[in-house]
């Protein structure tokens, strides 16, 4: 495995530590309202986002490796947002957390055994319509993660003042 796998691996693993950690300690907090990226989800919701977001990151990443497109150049991510969470209404924290779970191993399984971490130079549409090598979409990846964590966390920390 390369420096630069073996570096991502570990960002993912401090991000998604972070994370639940942050999803422990918001366990019994799950209708709380958090406002994030325009958006004002519950705890509950926005864990239902994160699990959405990580298998659509797994599947940009491993579409651009293979050259294949994805995200198509209209794709609106604000619709998609919404209506998916609607979508998933039923779907509880503790199954949010599970597909995290799969999620995550699924791509660490995929970075095992990338023999040629040059792939990860390769570039594809994130949903933001923007270009982005994978490396950046892995470091999106960590970002949304952090920054939703930062979010609950700040809400948990309002609710215990």
């Amino acid at each position: 495995m390369s420096d630069r796998i073996a570096s991502y691996k570990e960002k993912l693993a401090t991000a998604r530590e972070k994370l639940n950690a942050t999803l422990d300690a918001a366990e019994a907090h799950t209708d709380v309202k958090v406002h994030s990226e325009d958006n004002s989800w519950t705890v509950r919701e926005l864990a239902v986002h994160l699990a959405l977001a990580d298998v659509g990151h797994n599947r940009m990443i491993f579409h651009y490796a293979e050259d294949k497109e994805f995200i198509p150049a209209d794709y609106d991510i604000e619709r998609y947002n919404q209506r998916s969470i609607q979508k998933q209404a039923e779907m509880t924290l503790s199954q949010a957390r599970a597909s995290l779970d799969k999620s995550r191993a699924e791509f660490i399984e995929w970075l095992d055994n990338v023999e040629d971490d040059s792939v990860l130079d390769k570039k594809g549409r994130h949903a933001t319509l923007k270009m982005m090598t994978l490396t950046e979409l892995m470091d999106v990846m960590i970002w949304h993660e952090t920054n939703h964590a930062e979010d609950i966390q700040a809400v948990l920390d309002a609710q215990s003042e």
